[in-house]
């Protein structure tokens, strides 16, 4: 990964990990126009998403935003993912998130932690890299990345290929 594309990703990720988008202990879902998820996407993805320089963002009151990237046209790709994560009764410390070394936890290469990294928010911070820009990078492909998690219920296993990401 270009040393300009790291930070800017982690960045990224980790300000998605602490945005307060979870559903309340107790409570099954989120619904659309929640306070929480409106904010998370005006002052975490949004301004994230104009510094790619897309030539088109759309917003619902919803919560919702689109970005379009390149012409106008029927035959491009949808990119679609969210934000809500599941409530956090056994994180210590839910508002937190970090980068740490995963050679403890014999996975190759920095873990991030935080509410929401594996079940959706992880995938969503490295699906702003399906448009690379000269933002936050000179190369012409964006660099080979995988998900993997391990959540209290059933651990995940990591599939790489060389431009996707996805989590199993």
């Amino acid at each position: 990964m270009r040393d300009k594309t790291r930070p800017w990703l982690e960045s990224l990720l980790l300000d998605v990990l602490r945005a307060p988008t979870h559903v309340p202990l107790g409570e099954t879902e989120v619904l659309p126009g929640d306070d929480r998820i409106v904010g998370a996407v005006d002052n975490v993805l949004v301004p994230r998403l104009e510094e790619l320089g897309p030539d088109e963002i759309r917003r619902h009151p919803s919560g919702d935003v689109a970005a379009r990237f390149g012409p106008d046209r029927d035959d491009g790709v949808l990119v679609q993912t969210y934000i809500v994560s599941q409530h956090a009764n056994l994180m210590a410390d839910p508002s937190t998130s970090t980068i740490v070394d995963g050679a403890e936890f014999g996975i190759q290469g920095p873990c991030a932690f935080g509410q929401g990294a594996t079940q959706n928010k992880g995938p969503l911070a490295a699906a702003f890299f399906g448009r690379p820009s000269e933002a936050i990078t000179s190369s012409v492909d964006p660099p080979p990345m995988s998900t993997s998690s391990v959540s209290s219920s059933v651990p995940s296993r990591p599939i790489e290929t060389p431009r996707s990401i996805i989590a199993a």
